[in-house]
């Protein structure tokens, strides 16, 4: 994820003058800008440099990752612009982004980035769905295909490595830790994330029928990791616990506020409800020709349930029903990537 934070690097006037200072990269961005212009998705289009090889303080590089393998990354899977690197916090997406060096010989990569405002954000209801449809928890589920498997991702600047070995432990099944870069000198969030299969979020202690007594038992085994998460979060400050799966071609990611236990086990408890309500919402988008390609939860305490924070559809629209969005003018200046280290 791109992620609009504090950062160590020179201020976006410098980074900028990098990209008007190569002819090869100037031409590149003025046949970009055109083609983007018009895009009435975002309210704002800007130029700028999301990698450079200039190390920091130390000679270490800003952002763990080769330019090369940014700009793969960017067209396999884009680059989504987040505030502080909280899920929860869209501001835009990378446009486009390219790879050049400099006569000094240093590499950089030039991008354009798309900024939301809100008079181009649509709202669920525009789309005619409903975001709390009428559901019922499912009584059967079969046997989940393959072993139970899956993946931790923390920025150890953030959150202690025996923090995380202690939690890793916890799990009867494998868990494969990555460390991630989230570049900000000033976290506002302790973000952990893991994965699991879209039915391991929709069990429920009511569920009456499961394939097998294996099964059972690797459902129930997900379930208790998730909630040992819960109450080990109380160590944390503001601890972001986003629990992330697919359904129907689009990641779905329910967000665990706060260190206060009895909370998240409130938002634990109606977790499957919730799960199979997103899985309905997904179909209705797609049934509305308005596909999301991402998908993010967040639990209202005083209502007791989840509800949609928002969606990105797969052509790049902003949905929510919720004034997520800060004026552009109030927009961090400075940008930090947050990456997979290479290596890990």
């Amino acid at each position: 994820m791109l992620c609009l934070t504090s950062s160590e690097r020179n201020d976006g006037r410098i980074m900028i003058d990098a990209i008007r200072n190569n002819a090869d990269a100037a031409t590149w961005l003025d046949e970009e800008l055109a083609k983007f212009s018009a895009n009435s998705i975002y309210g704002k289009i800007a130029p700028a440099v999301i990698w450079t090889s200039q190390g920091g303080v130390d000679g270490s590089p800003a952002v763990p990752i080769t330019a090369e393998n940014l700009v793969r990354k960017f067209e396999a899977q884009g680059l989504p612009l987040l505030r502080y690197h909280d899920p929860g916090l869209p501001s835009g997406n990378v446009l486009t982004a390219k790879v050049f060096k400099g006569t000094n010989g240093e590499v950089f990569v030039a991008a354009l980035l798309g900024f939301y405002d809100a008079k181009t954000m649509s709202s669920f209801s525009d789309l005619g769905v409903n975001t709390h449809p009428v559901v019922s928890l499912p009584q059967k589920l079969p046997r989940l295909t393959g072993s139970l498997e899956s993946d931790y991702y923390v920025d150890p600047r953030e959150i202690a490595d025996e923090w995380s070995e202690e939690i890793i432990k916890k799990a009867e099944f494998s868990v494969f830790k990555t460390e991630v870069s989230h570049n900000a000198l000033d976290a506002a969030i302790k973000f952990i994330q893991i994965t699991m299969p879209y039915l391991v979020l929709v069990w429920n202690p009511y569920v009456k029928a499961i394939a097998d007594e294996a099964g059972k038992d690797t459902y129930r085994a997900a379930n208790k990791w998730v909630r040992h998460i819960l109450e080990k979060m109380k160590e944390q400050k503001n601890p972001v616990l986003s629990v992330t799966s697919f359904q129907d071609g689009c990641e779905v990611q329910f967000l665990f506020r706060g260190n206060d236990v009895a909370k998240t086990y409130q938002a634990h408890d109606a977790f499957p409800l919730a799960a199979v309500q997103a899985a309905e919402l997904i179909s209705s988008l797609i049934d509305s020709n308005a596909a999301p390609a991402r998908l993010v939860y967040e639990f209202e305490y005083e209502a007791t349930r989840w509800f949609p924070s928002y969606a990105i559809l797969q052509d790049g629209r902003l949905v929510s029903d919720r004034n997520i969005l800060v004026a552009l003018e109030q927009l961090p200046k400075s940008l930090s990537l947050g990456v997979v280290k290479e290596g890990t």
